[in-house]
């Protein structure tokens, strides 16, 4: 089953594009209406750079900028009303998804990235493996929160995919989170004995992942950090690196407070997933593979348009012969020509990234008395040492409700 996101229909026109006296025609198509206006007072000031890029480059940066844009959305409640803030965060998402399901390999912006002319950075932005899984992994769980536990398996089997499609051999398909919330989704929908395989499976791959509860009615995801970053490296920026991010909490503990006291028995919070591990692990990529050949044929052609200009203009110097001479100068310019096509080969890897993601993704959940209204976070360092307390309420599930589940980010 594939997750079914909204449809909406589209529109292309032609754009007239002229520079240095060249013209070409460029498809574009109009983005979506957004539940917010850029100008809205109800937009917090950190989403907007996000929506007036949308408007600006379109679809190339569209994935991105509605990745980006969901995430400061889910993690920034200021000025926006409620419902605003959902509806902004699932159509953003939801437009992401649509487009990374486009995902083709003949296509006129395809062929762009692969031609010897073109950055890799003029293509219409997917992400990277892992960066696609995450906007499933993300999307299911609002499902799942709003009781739509159909549609978030599917997000997670689809995000799952999403990992299938890397070139390490090795961590391929290791995204076992997605099991994990796939198996409480299981749950929801009612197929218990399914969601307990799975979670069983889950925890064969991943030994750290938690046991959970059926009878759990109040859960709390934390995105804890920040996500992994990109650099190109190599003589001609031809190749992808990609480092991990960084988190400073190393534990975090939960105390459930209701008319009494906190309980002196701290509940751990357990990683279910490393973002940056499933970034930096996904191996080569076909890209990577073009832009090497690319650099190569740049650093060659390079060397044979300088050795003919060497050789021609030599020629064309040192001769008494007026056909000689011309002959140098043709060969001169040919080598000029070889030269400067081949300064024009772009070879940078794309280095455009989902820059909101967290380091890494933790959970806690527990069945708590309907007097709990709210829970005392410990965040803790390395050494022990406490960085610092947050009090959040809270309001545990009504019983045969779903539980009751909140997002928090975490530096």
């Amino acid at each position: 089953m594939r997750y079914q996101y909204p449809r909406q229909s589209r529109s292309k026109w032609l754009v007239l594009c002229v520079g240095l006296g060249l013209a070409a025609c460029a498809r574009s198509r109009p983005l979506p209406q957004l539940p917010v206006a850029l100008d809205s007072p109800d937009l917090p000031v950190e989403c907007r750079p996000y929506l007036a890029d949308l408007h600006a480059s379109g679809e190339r940066n569209a994935v991105m900028n509605y990745e980006c844009l969901a995430m400061e959305a889910l993690f920034n409640p200021k000025l926006m009303p409620a419902q605003t803030r959902r509806q902004l965060v699932e159509h953003s998402l939801d437009e992401a998804i649509r487009r990374m399901d486009m995902i083709v390999t003949d296509t006129a912006e395809a062929r762009k990235a692969r031609s010897l002319w073109f950055k890799e950075s003029s293509k219409d932005f997917k992400g990277e493996p892992y960066e696609r899984a995450m906007a499933y992994f993300v999307r299911g769980w609002l499902l799942m929160a709003g009781g739509d536990f159909q549609n978030a398996r599917a997000c997670f089997k689809s995000g799952m995919l999403q990992d299938a499609v890397t070139e390490e051999d090795q961590n391929k398909g290791d995204f076992y989170s997605m099991d994990f919330s796939q198996a409480l989704a299981d749950w929801g929908a009612g197929d218990r004995d399914q969601g307990q395989t799975l979670l069983v499976a889950a925890r064969d791959g991943r030994a750290s992942l938690p046991a959970a509860s059926q009878q759990a009615n109040l859960r709390l995801l934390f995105l804890v950090g920040n996500g992994p970053t990109k650099l190109a490296m190599g003589e001609y920026q031809e190749l992808l690196k990609i480092n991990p991010g960084l988190s400073r909490p190393a534990g975090i503990f939960v105390y459930p407070l209701g008319k009494e006291r906190a309980s002196e028995n701290a509940q751990d919070v357990a990683e279910i997933e490393n973002v940056s591990f499933q970034a930096v692990t996904r191996g080569g990529r076909q890209v990577d593979l073009i832009n090497k050949h690319k650099a190569v044929w740049k650093a060659t052609a390079q060397q044979l348009g300088t050795g003919l200009m060497l050789a021609g203009g030599t020629v064309a110097a040192t001769s008494n012969d007026n056909n000689t001479r011309d002959a140098g100068a043709i060969i001169a310019l040919a080598g000029l020509a070889v030269w400067t096509a081949a300064a024009m080969m772009a070879t940078q890897a794309d280095t455009r990234v989902w820059s909101n993601l967290p380091d890494r993704i933790c959970y806690w959940e527990a069945h708590v008395s309907e007097a709990t209204r709210a829970v005392l976070l410990k965040f803790q360092d390395q050494a022990g040492e406490v960085l610092a307390y947050h009090l959040m309420p809270v309001t545990p599930a009504p019983q045969n409700g779903p539980p009751a589940t909140y997002f928090l980010k975490v530096w």
